[in-house]
């Protein structure tokens, strides 16, 4: 057996005996003393313990040598500055490095957003069927219902899209379709430019922080078991990542205020707030993840007209100030019209007509369009014929077996042969500024 120490150590340096065990095999049996402290601060270790594969310093419980930081200097000169090597001297007196700060203009360092048209949700041919089923043991499909069947949509940022329809037409089921939180038939819902319905996992839980959502009923909506500084901060339990725990409550407090409520109402319980109020508190919960998206599904229908001016006015300011967009679904179509950039009108689960908020209540093109509009009582003498009462014949068809061709076509006052043949697409025809689904606008 041959004994071996590390060169350049002194007293307490390591060792390594090698020799044969009784079975044969080599063994090697390292003896490690006091690490010595060398020049660079770090400690030397027998070549032959390195390649034996002997425990480190930290694994043993020992902690490897660090080298101390200097002390600031007492007298009035200033510390020395921390050498450093030649290399990052040298990147740093580069020509490609010489010079004074880019502006503030400049593709690197802007940061305000330039204007984009790139709509930040686009919705192609969505379709969303539920299945009839008959039978107690053995079920099986009699039908189905078309709720939503062929939809198309643009919302671009700092938008809203207003969405009306008489009930039954699909636009709650238009607006889960749009948060993911059901599956679609067919059909594709991309969000800045990326299909949410094959999203999984952390993907959709980033979506849907991004998209949120104000209930029709405020009343239904909020737990009564729990305060309203815990409903709004019950988003920040999902995602820790936009409020820490420390700052919830400030976070909450701020909320409040945004929407017009007293922070002092962190603790009160829903039922001892207003219909308005509770509105409100539903508005707070959907800001608190700083969305992009919001879908309100009717959000002023449970509330009375003194209030939804106050709601619709609130949500008008929000969108001013923190840059968001909407999709807006309402009966009232006054309300639409006061809070929408365009509009979108939807029968029997497919849209009828669609353009900016002037020229679909101006100048509507589909006969669905001019009797909805009809029914809005307008206090002025000399507006035009169309916005006289158009009393339509019927009732809507069931959407277990829509009409053939197009679908308004068993209720519309100017229906002819071609109408029940063919169905009409959502495009823009001569004589007309905007898109609508009618053979004869």
């Amino acid at each position: 057996m041959t004994s071996a120490s590390s060169p350049g150590s002194g007293t307490g340096s390591s060792s390594c005996t090698r020799g044969r065990s009784p079975n044969g095999r080599r063994s090697v049996t390292c003896t490690r003393g006091p690490p010595t402290r060398t020049r660079g601060g770090c400690s030397r270790r027998c070549r032959a313990w390195v390649r034996a594969g002997c425990r480190s310093f930290r694994s043993r419980g020992r902690r490897p040598i660090r080298r101390r930081r200097r002390p600031a200097a007492r007298s009035g000169r200033a510390a020395p500055a921390p050498r450093r090597c030649a290399r990052s001297r040298r990147r740093r007196s580069s020509p490609s490095r010489r010079g004074t700060t880019p502006p503030a203009t400049s593709p690197g360092r802007c940061t305000v957003p330039e204007p984009c048209e790139e709509p930040i949700l686009r919705v192609e041919g969505l379709v969303k069927h539920y299945p009839v089923t008959r039978g107690v043991l053995v079920k099986r499909a009699v039908g189905q219902v078309r709720a939503v069947d062929g939809v198309d949509l643009e919302l671009r940022r700092g938008e809203t899209l207003g969405v009306v329809g008489e009930s039954g037409c699909g636009k709650s089921t238009l607006a889960r379709l749009l948060l993911a939180a059901e599956r679609p038939t067919a059909g594709t819902v991309r969000f800045d430019g990326r299909d949410i319905f094959a999203m999984r996992g952390r993907e959709l839980r980033a979506l849907r922080r991004r998209v949120q959502i104000v209930l029709q009923d405020p009343y239904s909506s909020l737990n009564p078991r729990m305060t309203v500084g815990d409903i709004v901060a019950e988003p920040f339990a999902v995602h820790p990542e936009v409020a820490p725990k420390g700052e919830r409550r400030r976070r909450v407090r701020e909320l409040l205020e945004i929407v017009g409520l007293s922070p002092d109402a962190l603790d009160r319980y829903p039922h001892q707030f207003s219909g308005g109020q509770r509105q409100r508190v539903g508005i707070a919960r959907a800001l608190a993840l700083r969305p992009d998206v919001i879908v309100c599904d009717e959000p002023v229908s449970a509330l009375d007209v003194s209030v939804q001016a106050q709601v619709l006015n609130l949500l008008a300011d929000l969108r001013r100030e923190l840059g968001l967009a909407y999709v807006f679904i309402a009966h009232d179509l006054a309300a639409v019209r006061h809070i929408s950039d365009r509009v979108a009108v939807m029968y029997l689960g497919k849209i009828v007509e669609t353009g900016d908020e002037t020229r679909v209540y101006e100048r509507p093109t589909h006969p669905y369009t001019r009797a909805l509009l009809s029914a809005v009582p307008v206090p002025d003498p000399d507006a035009p014929d169309w916005t006289r009462r158009t009393v339509l014949d019927g009732d809507p068809p069931s959407p277990l077996d829509p009409p053939s061709g197009c679908r308004f076509r068993t209720r519309c006052p100017q229906v002819r042969d071609v109408c029940a043949e063919r169905e009409p697409a959502l495009e823009e025809r001569p004589g007309t500024d905007h898109p609508s689904a009618c053979h004869f606008p």
